[in-house]
Order: C-alpha cells, then structure tokens, then sequence
C-alpha cells in the first residue's frame, strides 16, 4: 500500500484515461517491476464461488479457490502469464500479461562492417542511424503506463514499483574500420583505406499527460563512433628505399538525436492503438506473450 501511495503522489497531476478498472494487470501489459518477485491479480467480481488458475509457459503454475477479489502470486522476470476464472458455468474470465526481464527497450543503427584486408581491400562501412521512437506515458486507475512504437512493434508496459526507470536507446552504429594499405605492391595498394562514417543517434518523439516524463524515463540517442582509417602500407620509392604510404582518414563524425517533447492536457484512449493491438503488443519483448493466448484457448475446452 505504501508503494502505490508513493507512486501516486510521485504522478498526481497525470491525467487519467478510460481503462478496465475491472482487471489487474491491463490485458497484454509488461510489467516494470524493481525488487518485487509477486503480483497481486485483482477483479470486480459477483457474487458466487471462483476458481483461479494461474499459466505460464504452457503450464499451470497455481490454481485457488478466491475467497476475496485479489490473488498474489509469484512470478519471474522475463516470463509471460496468463490467468483464468472459472465458475460453475466455465470459463468466467481470462487474460494474460508479461513481466520484463529488463528495464530497456533499444533501436539502435548496426555497426559498419570493416574494409576487407588484402590486395582487394577497402574502406569501412558507415554504420546506420538509429531509429526513429514514439513514447506515451499516461496514467489510469492501473497506474502509469509507457507505450513505445517503433520499428513495426507496439509495446506496453505498466509502471508497478516506485523509483523504476526505464531506459530507451536509439544510439547510432559506429563506423567500420578501414582496411590497411597492401606492402610492397605500389603506392596505391599501400595507401590506408578511409573509415567508415558513423551513424547519427535517433530520434524520441514523448508524448505526456502532465506526467513529468524524465522521472520515468533514461534517454540515449548519442551517435555512434566513425571508423578509424587503415594504417599505410610500405611500398619501394625507387631500388631497395621504402617508404611508408599515407594511413586512411577517420570516418565522419555523426549527430546526436534529438527528444520532442508533446504535452497534452487532453485524457482520452490512447490513438497509437495499443489497447486495440494490447494482446500481441509484449511479443518483441517476451517472444512469448503470443503463445500465452495459445494455451488459454488450449483449456477452454477443460
């Protein structure tokens, strides 16, 4: 109780937005939790004798008789879960939800390769830029949530312990190194071979609630390192004198990202399309949140 207090105060000016006050955790959420190893499910429920059965990884972990609206459970970073409640109609309720195995989310540029050595060598690789990232952090009765969109996916995650801070990266690729020159096979061949450029670091477009966004949230958007250029070969200048050719140039400089903040006063259902996406939103994250609706639709015929 006193952690949820905290965290309350710690975002008391957030906005709230429609949500199902009904269920803990929100249906597909991963949750960000610091040193707690249990959850408390909850529900609003009627009148009558429930049955929960805790799931993960295809397997039930627990099964209980509620004798009140609130169940908690042990649970693992980096696992995927899924509930049921029976009655004695069936299948009452059922949904499911993650638990991060790290408090990170990266879309960072790739590396440059390096230039190939030998008589066919050359300069190294730029490295990519990194990439470009939608944050939303927003408040409802379930507590705070973060929603990232980025390179196709859709993720969702749930603020549970206080004084957890999440870090997003879309640093840039460095640049690959550049081949050295070839020895003693003319001056061209000996000459150094530049470095590759490196990436610029992404881009972070946040959009808040009133929620003060940099007590949640670690922002990396630092460019990647260029390549260094190749070492010069040694080639003959004439009879038996050698000489050393010049080394290749160090790759280009990247730039930082940059963070847009966009602070909106407005409370309404989130427009990224997570809620409408949430059951499939965590599978990038956990790789397994998808099998998780598997078994749930395994035991509805139990």
């Amino acid at each position: 109780m006193k952690k949820l207090l905290l965290l309350l105060l710690l975002t008391r000016g957030a906005a709230t937005v429609p949500g199902n006050p009904e269920v803990f955790p929100p249906e597909g959420a991963v949750l960000l939790l610091k040193d707690t190893s249990q959850v408390t499910l909850r529900w609003k429920l009627p009148r009558g004798a429930f049955t929960a059965e805790l799931w993960s990884q295809g397997n039930k972990q627990l099964e209980t008789r509620l004798t009140e609206a609130g169940w908690t459970v042990p649970v693992q970073k980096g696992r995927s879960y899924g509930w049921i409640l029976r009655n004695s109609g069936g299948i009452y309720r059922q949904g499911r939800f993650g638990v991060a195995g790290e408090m990170s989310f990266a879309a960072n540029g790739r590396d440059g390769a390096p230039g190939r050595p030998g008589p066919a060598g050359g300069p190294g690789q730029p490295g990519t830029n990194g990439g470009q990232l939608e944050a939303e952090l927003q408040r409802d009765e379930a507590g705070m949530h973060l929603r990232i969109r980025a390179q196709g996916q859709n993720l969702h995650y749930l603020f549970v312990d206080p004084g957890v801070r999440f870090q997003i990266a879309a640093k840039g690729g460095n640049g690959g190194d550049g081949a050295a020159g070839d020895d003693f096979r003319g001056y061209r061949a000996a000459l150094g071979h530049d470095g590759g450029a490196a990436g610029w670091g992404g881009s972070l477009k946040v959009t808040t609630y009133s929620a003060p966004w940099r007590q949640y949230l670690d922002v990396d958007l630092t460019p990647g390192r260029p390549g260094s250029g190749g070492k010069g070969g040694q080639y003959y200048v004439s009879g038996s004198q050698i000489a050393t050719a010049p080394d290749g140039r160090d790759g280009k400089k990247g730039q930082g990202g940059r963070v847009d903040t966009r602070l909106s006063q407005r409370s309404h259902r989130p427009a990224m399309g997570f809620l409408e996406q949430g059951p499939g939103l965590a599978d990038g994250l956990l790789g397994s949140l998808g099998s998780a609706q598997g078994f749930l639709d395994t035991v509805q015929s139990q």
